[in-house]
């Protein structure tokens, strides 16, 4: 890897040196070393927040592609859980990056299932969340049922899951009664 001339060399390491990222996208020259974007393995590509100049040693610019990723995907994540809040659930799905999807949606259940519990009568709040989960699941099952691009369905398919199990976890508190934030019941799902 670091006798590398060409910074493209390095394409069929990333797997090892970066969790799911299998490509990064070069500039259309064939020696280009500008880095544009990264490609995971399901193939979603996302483009950087700008473009980074792979330049020197090796150790030296993946460390700054990893510093890139973080600034991308903090930026992108954060777009997203904005978008979540002012936009219809079922667009933002199909609108949104996989890992985005994931992680507002976790966000959401989260913040929910905390403001149900803070609410004047949290067993009912909890009760009225898990009822929205259980539509949210149903929304996500017609939205499958549609046309998707493959990393599309892949997206909604991992949201589902997610779902799922956090509707388990919303009945599950439920059942137990649990209504504070502070229960271990709750503190064990963050």
């Amino acid at each position: 890897l670091a006798e590398a001339r060409r910074v493209q060399a390095v394409q069929p390491h990333l797997r090892k040196c970066f969790d799911n990222l299998v490509k990064l996208k070069f500039g259309n020259e064939s020696k280009s070393n500008d880095i544009l974007a990264m490609i995971s393995g399901e193939n979603e590509e996302i483009p950087f927040f700008k473009a980074l100049k792979a330049r020197g040693n090796v150790e030296k610019w993946l460390l700054e592609v990893e510093e890139f990723m973080i600034k991308t995907m903090t930026a992108v994540i954060r777009k997203g859980w904005f978008e979540y809040q002012t936009s219809m659930r079922r667009d933002w799905v199909k609108g949104n990056y996989c890992q985005v999807v994931v992680t507002g949606g976790m966000i959401a259940w989260t913040f929910d299932t905390e403001e149900a519990f803070a609410s004047d009568e949290p067993v009912v709040s909890v009760q009225r969340y898990y009822d929205k989960a259980k539509h949210q699941l149903i929304e996500l099952t017609e939205i499958v049922r549609g046309v998707l691009s493959k990393i599309q369905r892949r997206t909604v398919v991992a949201l589902v899951t997610q779902d799922v199990h956090n509707r388990d976890i919303t009945e599950g508190l439920i059942n137990n009664k649990i209504t504070d934030p502070a229960a271990f019941k709750w503190q064990q799902q963050l």
